[in-house]
């Protein structure tokens, strides 16, 4: 009985472990989107000033989908989930570029 109990204990530990790596593993494919992101949005002429909330954005859309979706982190997917955040923010490259009258 005793050896099943330290048993118990270990497996429940070891599973502590992987749920941590699972959670660094996600915070690095987190990052990685973001940083793919900024690149994307800049280069579509979204200002310097809007990229952190529509890239925030699109990480936790990416984030949410499910696993196999993940795995697709091409500059495609990159820019359909960036799209998606720029409508629900309000963020129109074209104005967000745009020079100000006094200048």
């Amino acid at each position: 009985m005793q050896i099943r109990m330290i048993a118990l204990g270990c497996s429940a530990m070891a599973l502590m472990g992987c749920d941590a790596a699972v959670g660094e593993l996600d915070n690095q494919l987190r990052d990685g989107f973001v940083a793919q992101c900024q690149q994307v949005s800049e280069n579509i002429g979204v200002s310097s000033e809007r990229v952190s909330r529509v890239c925030e954005c699109s990480a936790d859309k990416f984030m949410a989908g499910d696993l196999s979706e993940r795995s697709q982190m091409d500059r495609a997917k990159v820019e359909e989930i960036l799209n998606t955040c720029m409508l629900e923010t309000g963020t129109n490259p074209d104005e967000a570029t745009a020079e100000t009258p006094n200048g």
